[in-house]
């Protein structure tokens, strides 16, 4: 039934608006409207047939089944996860699809894209690190593969088996894995937390004892204090990652003349790399961490840096630095465009994840003022 329901979801908004582009057909492509609502729900649909089934993904089902004699033997008890005969019900958004001229295996290749994405963020949530990092691997051949459908379904066959058989080990080690979110509904339709958070949220002891606690309540520190070789793990498959993105995009083909014709927005696209990772680190690490003197008290005490308080700007400035050196080397090198962005992605998270000081670092030991105004 929730099957049906969640198929409604997604497919309705096509079939509407199907008619209107019968009696009033666009002038550059037939169809296209439809086409992209029927992808987008169908996007939808895989991410919601785990999302609404999973206990991860629904706290108040994770917290009473957890409380069961429940075991990875027995079949879930609100619906299964991985694919069953009443998933056939799918047929219908593939038949629009040849409706609206898109060919009836997109649809469910999009839905397989959606369904993967839920996984991996059930993975991502259970510290499954190897199997994250062999999804996102595999993902680059998808990217790589989807050219042709054909060939784009057989390189997510890989990734689902990966995924599904990851999924199982996570559903064994269920009660040591806390929910995506927190969040349900009580009997009063009230929105409240419940789990280990709301347990801490009600010890919180308040400024300025949890700013200066040992213990640090902002999960930020986890990204930023990782150890070097976990960062360059993650370096090198965003780096993939954005080889493939580039490549697929169709950057660097017909090399010589594209590049003379695209110098420009390679460019800029590889420039923009390292100033949203670099501003992102910033703004992490100065969200909660005010500096001693604001800009009119630097400039009437003529203290117009502060060391212990401004280091935090090097990194993302070195950031910056190295990777448009390494873009502006590989460049005149004459490699592929699509593998100077990939590199330039890479050296540019590296950095941003490595370069001291971590967070940890930054937070207990910086030139700074703590805000009382959110807790850490």
């Amino acid at each position: 039934m929730k099957l049906t329901w969640l198929l409604g979801l997604c497919t309705v908004p096509c079939l509407l608006f199907l008619p209107i582009e019968f009696m009033f057909p666009s002038s550059h492509s037939r169809f296209e409207s439809s086409r992209f609502l029927l992808l987008f729900g169908s996007v939808i649909y895989g991410f919601l047939r785990v999302a609404t089934f999973h206990p991860l993904f629904r706290p108040a089902y994770h917290e009473w089944l957890i409380s069961t004699n429940w075991s990875i033997r027995q079949p879930l008890p609100f619906g299964p996860i991985g694919f069953r005969p009443m998933d056939a019900i799918f047929v219908v958004p593939m038949l629009i699809g040849w409706v609206v001229e898109s060919g009836p295996l997109r649809p469910l290749l999009f839905a397989v894209t959606g369904y993967i994405v839920a996984l991996l963020m059930m993975l991502e949530q259970s510290s499954n690190k190897r199997a994250v990092r062999a999804v996102l691997f595999l993902s680059g051949f998808g990217l790589l593969a989807s050219i042709h459908e054909l060939t784009a379904a057989i390189a997510l066959v890989p990734l689902l088996a990966v995924a599904l058989y990851s999924h199982r080990r996570v559903l064994a080690r269920l009660p040591h894995i806390q929910p995506i979110h927190n969040l349900t509904k009580n009997a009063r339709g009230t929105t409240v937390r419940i789990g280990k958070q709301s347990e801490l949220d009600s010890r919180r002891t308040g400024y300025p004892f949890e700013q200066t606690s040992p213990t640090i309540r902002n999960s930020l520190y986890r990204v930023f204090d990782s150890r070097v070789s976990e960062s360059l793990i993650r370096a090198t498959l965003f780096g993939w990652l954005m080889f493939c993105v580039c490549y697929r995009l169709g950057f660097g083909h017909g090399h010589s003349v594209w590049l003379q014709e695209h110098r420009l927005t390679i460019a800029v696209l590889g420039a923009m790399i390292p100033v949203i990772l670099g501003t992102f680190r910033l703004l992490c690490y100065v969200y909660l961490h005010r500096s001693p003197l604001g800009p009119i008290s630097r400039l009437r005490s003529g203290q117009l840096i502060i060391p212990q308080y401004d280091i935090v700007v090097v990194a993302p400035l070195a950031t910056f630095a190295l990777a448009l050196f390494v873009g502006l080397l590989t460049a005149r090198i004459g490699l592929h465009p699509s593998f100077v962005i990939g590199l330039m992605a890479a050296v540019s998270l590296f950095c941003t994840l490595s370069l001291p000081p971590g967070y940890k670092e930054w937070h207990f030991t910086g030139g700074h003022r703590l805000d009382r105004r959110f807790g850490v």
